[in-house]
């Protein structure tokens, strides 16, 4: 009893009263409300995008922007010392212009050479002209006298043969005796071993006179030999001392100066051909080439654009190599010894080559995907780096396997 008089009994009876039962209470706040729908906008919002937007999946490549299908290159002719040299970067040339001159090593001694062969074979030849002329005069007087002996012969045997027929008739008739017939068969046997010596002297002497034609023509064949080696080491020489360019276009490149050594074959400077488009050729990973198909779209950055501020070249794929390409091949394209080594140090390597979309109101003449690139031209020889779009996916597609695979782990 003493413990329920602590409570007054109005504030028992209060507390016991269902009056306040039908009152609400407030579990959330309206800024609660408006967080919970934003959130739930926002999810229904991530979840349309990773359905129906698109992330592109690239490739991506090294190589450089070249007009005229590949760079040529102007190589030393031979060792020796670069003594001249008349063109430098940015400077255009023409087909067959002289830009520079080799001293070569040994040049003088081989001319010198051959002018020694030369003059040999003249003098041997005009030696032997005066002999070759005496001896076929000489030969050519015996044939004439020895035709003339035949033809004597040939009359005494005919007359011979005459009366040896009458002397035949007489033996018959025992008017002559058979020595004399005898001796007179004798004589005719003599005249015709005369003619046959004659004859045979004769065609001594038509030998004689082939031999020396043979000798003749022989000593003439040196001659011309020793000649067209003269004038063969002289063209060579020519050539071996001059830098000529093959083609027509603007030299991008000069990797000698006057005076340096240069060995056979070595890099003097680079044309990039004169052309009116060019082309990006890259060079991508074996794995990364089977991927990429014509058509694709390519996103071409050259080396000293900025990307961030001046964005990349548009661009289609317009060959894609079928088998990898060999360090040499990319050397004979690109001209760049230190770009072959470095790709093909990476593998195996597919080319890849790309039309740009032209724009002549821009001033590179191209399609940027800022809106008008640059303000400067761009030059063949540029390095260029190429992204191309292999694929589009939803971005939901990359994360359904992650989902699939953690429910099916649990």
């Amino acid at each position: 009893m003493e413990q329920h008089r602590l409570f007054r009994k109005a504030a028992l009876d209060k507390l016991a009263s269902p009056e306040r039962l039908d009152t609400l209470m407030q579990v959330t706040s309206p800024l609660g409300w408006v967080a919970l729908w934003t959130i739930g906008g926002v999810l229904i919002a991530v979840l349309i995008w990773s359905i129906f937007a698109t992330i592109p999946e690239r490739v991506d490549g090294y190589g450089m922007l070249i007009g005229g299908g590949s760079l040529r290159e102007i190589r030393a002719p031979g060792d020796g010392s670069l003594v001249q040299l008349e063109t430098r970067v940015g400077e255009t040339v023409e087909p067959g212009q002289v830009v520079g001159e080799v001293a070569g090593q040994g040049t003088d001694e081989l001319i010198s050479e051959a002018q020694v062969r030369h003059d040999e074979a003249v003098a041997e030849r005009d030696a032997a002209l005066v002999d070759d002329t005496q001896q076929i005069s000489q030969a050519r007087a015996n044939i004439a006298n020895y035709e003339a002996d035949i033809k004597r012969v040939r009359g005494q045997l005919a007359a011979l043969e005459e009366d040896l027929k009458s002397k035949r008739a007489l033996l018959t008739k025992g008017l002559v005796t058979k020595s004399r017939v005898q001796q007179l068969e004798q004589q005719a046997l003599s005249l015709n071993g005369s003619l046959t010596a004659l004859r045979t002297q004769i065609n001594g002497q038509r030998s004689v006179l082939v031999s020396i034609e043979q000798r003749r023509r022989s000593r003439d064949t040196s001659v011309v030999l020793a000649e067209e080696g003269l004038e063969q080491t002289l063209s060579t020489a020519a050539s071996r001392t001059r830098l000529i360019s093959r083609v027509a276009g603007r030299v991008i490149e000069v990797n000698k100066r006057v005076g340096d050594r240069v060995r056979n074959g070595e890099v003097v400077a680079i044309i990039e051909p004169s052309s009116s488009s060019f082309e990006p050729i890259v060079y991508v990973s074996a794995n990364s080439g089977k991927r990429i198909n014509l058509g694709m779209e390519a996103e071409v950055s050259p080396t000293n654009v900025k990307r961030e501020e001046y964005g990349f070249l548009r661009a289609s794929v317009s060959h894609v190599g079928a088998y990898p390409v060999s360090p040499e091949m990319i050397l004979a394209t690109t001209a760049n010894q230190t770009l072959a080594q470095q790709l093909s140090a990476e593998g195996a390597t597919f080319e890849v080559r790309a039309d740009l979309v032209e724009n002549r109101k821009t001033p590179s003449g191209f399609t940027w995907s800022s809106s008008e690139g640059p303000p400067f031209r761009i030059v063949g020889g540029t390095p260029v780096t190429v992204s191309v779009i292999v694929d589009r996916r939803a971005p939901i597609t990359y994360v359904l396997p992650l989902i699939r695979s953690t429910l099916g782990a649990s």
